[in-house]
């Protein structure tokens, strides 16, 4: 049974480390109901036993102290505002030092990147955060690589996710490596997560980006979702704003920080990945969905895009 610690301090994330502890015990409870002993024993640490609060306000007390635990499995490391003290708490960056001599696993999750690279274990490695924090990152930490578009990595046994809900992407691939695919996917449908999210997909979920005070730029997007199966050009995405197509291009790169056509293909190819993962749809009638007519066309710009063919990727996801 591996054991996981969870670290607890003042101002912490709340679902920095709710969404990975139940993740892993959805995944206790399925291997229970399977007949099989549970595989992670789960426990909140901190410095000391005390009432700590989250940044929205939640009591928590942790169930052991550092002088307790000389050993774990896995540690992890939440976000929140309360990372900038843990930083400069040597007793702290001391301990994790310690477990992290014979764990396997340490991992951060959004800002709970600034405590792992304070740390020093990070030196020369690959690393993310919330894609907010990256530049910040980079400039105080400037010998590690961060990344600011992945929603997770793994560098050895250092794993570090993007923002919020990604930690509870990255548990469920770990939970696939320590336990399998046939796990993972059930404690996915036990959470009533819609699909599991590779970690080479990108923190900026293009349904979810357009974040203007522009309306037009909002309407846009929700009717291009409605028609990825028609040929749209970028003087239609223009009329449809409203505005002429230079001006147009001009508001939508910065706003969206990439051309239309880029966005509409983004769109496009995202919308196939879903449903790869999601539905048992033939190759073709997934390349026609996204308004591609040639099979082979939409397998050469998959493979540009992902690294892998359509089939490769429902495979492997």
């Amino acid at each position: 049974m591996k054991r996981v610690g969870f670290l607890l301090f003042e101002q912490l994330q709340l679902l920095d480390i709710s969404g990975p502890m139940d993740a892993l015990d959805s995944a206790n409870q399925h291997l229970i109901r399977q007949g099989a002993e549970p595989a992670f024993e789960l426990i909140t640490l901190a410095l000391n036993k005390r009432s700590l609060k989250s940044e929205s306000g939640l009591a928590l007390t942790a169930e052991a102290s550092f002088q307790q635990v000389e050993q774990l499995d896995w540690l992890i490391i939440p976000g929140g505002k309360g990372t900038r003290a843990v930083m400069n708490c040597d007793k702290t960056m001391s301990w994790i030092n310690q477990i992290a001599d014979k764990a396997t696993r340490i991992i951060s999750i959004c800002t709970g990147a600034y405590v792992l690279a304070q740390t020093g274990l990070l030196e020369g490695k690959r690393c993310c955060s919330h894609w907010r924090f990256i530049d910040d990152l980079v400039q105080r930490f400037p010998t590690i690589n961060f990344e600011a578009e992945p929603l997770f990595i793994t560098d050895g046994k250092l794993c570090s996710s993007g923002g919020l809900t990604a930690g509870i992407d990255l548990t469920l691939s770990l939970i696939q490596q320590e336990l399998g695919k046939g796990t993972a996917q059930a404690t996915a449908r036990d959470l009533v997560m819609y699909l599991r999210r590779s970690g080479d997909q990108s923190q900026f979920a293009t349904p979810l980006s357009v974040q203007s005070s522009d309306s037009r730029l909002q309407q846009l997007q929700q009717w291009l979702m409605k028609n990825l199966q028609k040929p749209i050009t970028v003087q239609q995405m223009a009329d449809y704003a409203s505005m002429s197509e230079r001006h147009f291009r001009r508001v939508f790169n910065e706003h969206m920080r990439m051309s239309p056509k880029d966005y509409l293909q983004q769109l496009k190819l995202e919308h196939a990945r879903g449903l790869l993962m999601s539905s048992s749809m033939q190759i073709e009638q997934i390349a026609h969905s996204i308004g591609i007519s040639q099979a082979d066309i939409f397998r050469r710009v998959f493979k540009k895009r992902f690294g892998l063919t359509p089939s490769e990727y429902r495979q492997r996801f």
